[in-house]
């Protein structure tokens, strides 16, 4: 990659790689359903909270999301899930927690734009414990949450709109494995789905890798986002890497992680040490540059 792209990116600063979502799984038994279920409606009546029912994959899934709740202690989301897998009359029961730590903790210090800090990040499990607590479920549940998926990244600040279109086409033009498949969208001049024309994403089963413009991506939908929140992300180029369960629990065995708080508390070094073997195997480990730097060099 051009040196002054991967100067920004081996800079070791803790802020540099962290992640900016997170979503926290808890597998239920029946019992345990029945428990975390009364608590969340006791709660939700109580003060007067939001909550509303969905189905999902054929009605085989139920899910109640509790909206006033998830937004009492700045979650995201919080949903229970009830589900027939196809073929079994098993039923199975979940809690699932979505996070964005800065988001949680800088709600209008455009959480969107900037990623989380090692400290907010380490902050997390606590606030889950605290929302546990105070809807009076047993405080030995906190136990047996774990992380479902999480999203790496990191930010490259080029400090120009210009820069930043002139590097993205190059960006588009990564390489990826065979057993991973680009991420496409329907053109309707070409009348045909092509690789997505913001971003260079490929992905697998349980890794997603994306370079993106981020003030394009907020832009397209910038009824979600303040107009400050827009004009932050001018010059800045996101990567993230989403991983979900299998990877998590083999970079946990890697690093000798076996709780919720140890993976939290060493996410930014697994960022830091992941991300960068993804832009290898995209861009390789020579250079490149843009056409005028090049006619310079020559």
């Amino acid at each position: 990659m051009d040196k002054f792209i991967t100067d920004k990116l081996t800079k070791k600063t803790d802020s540099n790689y962290s992640m900016h979502t997170m979503m926290l799984s808890a597998h239920l038994t029946y019992l345990e359903k029945e428990i975390l279920k009364e608590c969340l409606e006791k709660y939700t009546s109580q003060n007067n909270l939001q909550r509303y029912d969905g189905k999902d994959d054929g009605y085989r899934t139920k899910l109640i999301y509790y909206r006033g709740i998830a937004k009492e202690f700045g979650f995201n989301e919080i949903k229970l899930i009830s589900c027939n897998p196809r073929n079994s009359e098993i039923e199975n029961f979940w809690l699932k927690i979505k996070i964005n730590p800065r988001k949680m903790f800088h709600p209008n210090d455009h959480p969107y734009v900037y990623i989380a800090s090692t400290e907010d990040v380490t902050k997390c499990m606590k606030r889950v414990k605290i929302m546990l607590k105070t809807i009076g479920a047993p405080k030995e549940m906190i136990e047996i949450f774990k992380l479902q998926r999480i999203d790496f990244c990191v930010n490259i600040n080029l400090n120009s709109p210009d820069k930043v279109k002139e590097y993205m086409p190059l960006l588009l033009k990564g390489a990826y494995s065979s057993h991973f498949k680009r991420r496409m969208e329907y053109s309707q001049t070409h009348k045909r789905n092509i690789p997505t024309k913001d971003s260079f994403t490929f992905n697998s089963s349980n890794i997603e890798f994306s370079i993106y413009d981020k003030h394009t991506q907020l832009s397209k939908e910038a009824l979600k986002y303040s107009a400050d929140e827009i004009k932050e992300a001018e010059g800045l180029i996101r990567i993230e890497l989403r991983v979900s369960r299998p990877i998590i629990y083999q970079k946990s065995k890697k690093y000798n992680l076996n709780t919720v708080q140890d993976f939290l508390e060493h996410a930014g070094e697994i960022a830091q040490a992941s991300i960068p073997q993804y832009i290898k195997r995209a861009y390789g480990t020579g250079n490149f540059t843009t056409l005028d730097n090049a006619k310079k060099i020559i």
